[in-house]
């Protein structure tokens, strides 16, 4: 009996013990992120430690091939370019350090297939594959539409129509881009216009179908130095703007739904050896013209 005793008390002080934090113990991992986009002409692919944010070296080897050509990337020198993936609550120049890219030969067709191959100086290796979905049509509103505005109509906002046709695809976003004043006619060349929308959109496994954008205000500034400390807002009486849709492969789909965050559960089944993504995307702008009502 007395030799079970303490085999009893250390059973006992087993089930006492707390168990490991899983954010705590948590090894730091490479993430990577990386977007091909439809026509594009630069590319851009980060690395980083997931759930640290630590930079890594700038002597980590990165390649990209498509159709028999490959492409050797080389480190970011530009901290704030904005292709560059950026980490919540970090600089962006920490991140730019891990950051690197290259000129295309050409522009980069949908239909066609890329493959990531990285490795860094510690020996970890990453590999990830995708294939560029077709721009989306844009079925509505009609090329250069006018659209009234009368900021912040009756409390609700001006709708926006916008109707889509994009085959195959996992999740496509909706936006109004940055806007283009014009004053009697004549485009004002040194202002541009923010749009302020309630929110953009996001249709998941919809591949056409239609949604609103509840345009709320429109502010245009000058955009050469000022003497005032704030800009005086530009007057317009119309703006031009795009309206954008974006169709993204299955790869980016999933990223987007796990809120853009590199986290063990949105680790991607099209990238091996590291979290994050590598993915694709098509945008297609359709122009509009916001019309000020009096």
């Amino acid at each position: 009996m007395r030799r079970l005793l303490p085999i009893a008390l250390l059973v006992l002080a087993a089930g006492c013990l707390r168990e490991p934090d899983p954010i705590t113990f948590v090894e730091p991992s490479l993430a990577v992120h990386g977007l091909v986009l439809a026509g594009g002409t630069q590319v851009r692919v980060s690395l980083m430690r997931a759930f640290t944010g630590e930079e890594l070296p700038t002597d980590a080897t990165v390649m990209l091939e498509s159709g028999g050509t490959t492409i050797t990337l080389a480190p970011v020198a530009d901290p704030a370019d904005p292709g560059c993936y950026g980490t919540s609550g970090l600089p962006t120049a920490v991140v730019a350090r891990s950051c690197y890219g290259a000129v295309l030969p050409q522009p980069v067709a949908a239909g066609t297939t890329w493959q990531l191959r990285a490795t860094v100086s510690s020996g970890e290796q990453v590999t990830g594959t995708t294939r560029v979905p077709s721009p989306p049509a844009v079925v509505r509103p009609a090329a250069r539409e006018r659209v009234p505005f009368t900021p912040f109509a009756g409390g609700f906002g001006t709708p926006v129509e916008i109707e889509w046709q994009a085959a195959g695809a996992p999740r496509v976003e909706l936006s109004l881009g940055e806007g283009r004043p014009y004053r009697g006619g004549q485009l004002l060349q040194d202002a541009r216009c923010v749009l302020l929308v309630d929110q953009g959109a996001a249709a998941v496994n919809q591949p056409s179908g239609s949604r609103f954008l509840v345009l709320q205000d429109v502010y245009c500034f000058p955009t050469t130095p000022q003497p005032q400390p704030q800009p005086q807002p530009v007057a317009w009486d119309s703006v031009a703007t795009d309206v954008v849709v974006t169709a993204y492969d299955s790869a980016y789909a999933q990223f987007a739904l796990h809120g853009e965050s590199f986290s063990r559960g949105s680790a991607s089944a099209a990238l091996q050896g590291a979290y994050g993504v590598f993915g694709s995307a098509a945008t297609t702008r359709r122009e509009i013209v916001i019309v000020a009502q009096q």
